[in-house]
């Protein structure tokens, strides 16, 4: 069984090398790209990837597009993206471990976010870890407060 691939990124040079890349695999297959969120979120609805590659600093956004204030509010942008992953991967394997990589990954609103998915971990370079382990913390004693006011 080949992987299915959705390459995502704002310049066609970077998703022409990657789709090269990616298609000189044998078990990989690019099915479909986009330039923008908006056209991945449409795409990825429509093919259904296994996996999305996907540039978080494309240059009309600045960091993370869509994470709601709220965790509960409805996610758009890459925040629809990552729901709609965890939502497919977790339906086909229930076991599947998620989660993010970069300078989001210390982001106090990208954690409530991914917290709120349920993704099993975040990972952000080392000066931005005591912040991310604080927000995780916040995340995590939210999530108990709810559950006891419930």
């Amino acid at each position: 069984m080949r992987i299915r691939i959705v390459v995502v990124d704002d310049f066609g040079v970077v998703r022409d090398g990657l789709r090269l890349l990616l298609d000189a695999e044998a078990d990989i297959e690019t099915v479909g790209e986009a330039e923008t969120f908006q056209e991945a979120v449409q795409t990825v609805h429509e093919l259904q990837p296994d996996v999305v590659l996907l540039d978080l600093l494309m240059h009309e956004r600045v960091t993370i597009d869509g994470i709601p204030a709220e965790p509960r509010g409805k996610p758009r942008g890459v925040a629809e993206l990552i729901a709609i992953a965890v939502d497919l991967g977790r339906k086909a394997r229930p076991d599947l471990m998620v989660g993010i990589c970069g300078e989001h990954g210390g982001d106090p609103a990208s954690i409530a976010y991914c917290h709120s998915r349920k993704l099993n971990y975040v990972s952000c370079s080392p000066f931005r870890v005591p912040v991310a382990r604080l927000a995780a913390a916040h995340a995590a004693l939210r999530t108990q407060a709810t559950a006891r006011d419930k």
